[in-house]
């Protein structure tokens, strides 16, 4: 499992604090794809993983390991275009 096309998102927090930081595709394996994934970040500034909204229904089930197995590999990419970025404005 890894994260592609990572887009990070600056928009204000929702009325209850949470934060989307980011939306990504979740490359399950080679020839599966599933698209739109947000990482999220809680008031408690844990973050959560969220599958794309769908109208009338889910979109899919996730268990917290596998939740939580998603939000670091996103997390990781996250830090990693962050330093990327302040590499690059620095030099």
């Amino acid at each position: 499992m890894k994260i592609a096309d990572l887009r990070r998102l600056n928009g204000p927090p929702s009325a209850k604090g949470f934060r989307a930081l980011a939306r990504f595709s979740l490359v399950v394996a080679d020839g599966f794809r599933l698209y739109d994934y947000e990482l999220v970040q809680a008031p408690s500034g844990q973050l959560e993983v969220y599958p794309p909204p769908c109208r009338g229904g889910r979109t899919a089930a996730m268990s917290p390991a596998v939740r939580r197995q998603i939000a670091d590999l996103a997390e990781n990419i996250l830090k990693e275009h962050h330093d990327q970025q302040h590499s690059v404005q620095g030099a």
